[in-house]
């Protein structure tokens, strides 16, 4: 569960890079700004700005997390330069005309929306602000180089990556690949093959080898017999089960019972252990804080004043796999530093499975 509770709110965050190839995700980093002249007149760049703030912010209220993580985490994203290089190149098409357009649709779409992928959608505005022009199989630096549909495929390293379409529904994704909207990759039980499953709606049996709940519901229940229903924002709770910006005091991320209540804000004062402050805080010394580097991460304390601390900066040394649920924000790695995980490799590079090295990212030259 601890595991799964990283990967899921990371997912999450990762949300705000990838769902749109047309007109930004990721961080503000990068950006032009957002003072922009009257709607026609806006750069790529500055199209993306706006757009990359407005959903940061809304990902930020959607997820229940803290916006000054979000922020630490999204602060150093490439995502508005590299679309910049995209159009520059002719691998993808701004058209200035559309901007306000999906500028506006972000503003106006709901936490169910974003969830269910509709701003990834072939059609949706910002795919008609910024649609990528290279055909499947042509050669790629990220999604928004890719026509709408498709995405770009970088699975083994590999730089260039290559435009690939989407995976259908029941279409094999064991290596990684995208699954069209409004499904996920879901791995069979025994973990040795995946297909794309449509999300389910509300009461519809869910969990990790079964499939994922549409946007607004979370997977509930007891191992087994798990079904998507909205989450609660009042009555009894285990850790990590509150609608989003609620918290469950009481009950630690090793166990026990707590009743549902708003999140503390970051810099609010807080009981430590007891579970209190917003997703992407922890409360230390009685104040709501976001980690950085050379602070506590991973699980801190246990039993049922066991709280989890995610790092805003750098990556975690903690170990779970090995029994090792406390660790400390570690800085990023540079390239060529020896590496367990592509979380620990600065600047959008990756951890290359066969040498254990950090690799540069793969960005347009």
């Amino acid at each position: 569960m601890k595991r799964m509770l990283v990967v899921t709110f990371m997912a999450a965050l990762g949300a705000i890079a990838i769902s749109m190839q047309g007109c930004g995700g990721g961080g503000g980093g990068g950006g032009g700004g957002s003072d922009a002249g009257p709607t026609g007149s806006m750069t790529v760049e500055q199209t993306c700005a706006q757009v990359v703030a407005e959903l940061s912010a809304k990902q930020a209220t959607c997820q229940g997390v803290a916006p000054e993580f979000v922020a630490a985490v999204t602060a150093t994203d490439t995502t508005c330069a590299e679309m910049s290089k995209s159009v520059a190149a002719g691998r993808a098409k701004f058209d200035a005309s559309k901007a306000q357009a999906c500028i506006d649709s972000v503003k106006n779409s709901s936490c169910a929306d974003l969830a269910n992928g509709v701003m990834d959608a072939p059609n949706s505005a910002c795919n008609q602000a910024v649609a990528g022009q290279v055909a499947n199989g042509g050669n790629c630096f990220s999604g928004n180089d890719c026509s709408p549909g498709s995405f770009c495929d970088k699975s083994n390293n590999q730089c260039p990556g290559k435009c690939t379409a989407k995976v259908a529904i029941n279409g094999d994704c064991s290596a990684g690949q995208s699954c069209v909207v409004g499904s996920s990759c879901i791995f069979n039980s025994a973990g040795s093959a995946a297909k794309c499953v449509s999300n389910v709606g509300a009461n519809q049996p869910c969990g990790s080898s079964v499939a994922d709940c549409q946007g607004g519901l979370s997977c509930q229940g007891a191992s087994g017999s798990r079904t998507c229903q909205a989450p609660p924002t009042s009555g009894s709770c285990k850790f990590g089960t509150c609608a989003p910006g609620f918290a469950c005091p009481g009950a630690g991320i090793m166990g026990g019972q707590g009743t549902c209540t708003p999140a503390k804000a970051v810099g609010a004062a807080c009981t430590v252990g007891q579970n209190e402050c917003i997703l992407g805080s922890t409360c230390v010394g009685g104040t709501c804080k976001i980690a950085k580097v050379g602070d506590a991460c991973g699980v801190i304390g246990s039993g049922n004043s066991g709280e989890f601390a995610l790092c805003a900066e750098g990556w975690c040394n903690w170990n779970p796999g090995a029994g090792q649920f406390a660790g400390t924000c570690q800085p990023l790695k540079a390239v060529g530093a020896d590496c367990g995980g592509s979380e620990e490799c600065a600047g959008g590079g990756s951890c290359d499975p066969n040498t254990g090295k950090c690799v540069a990212a793969c960005l347009a030259p």
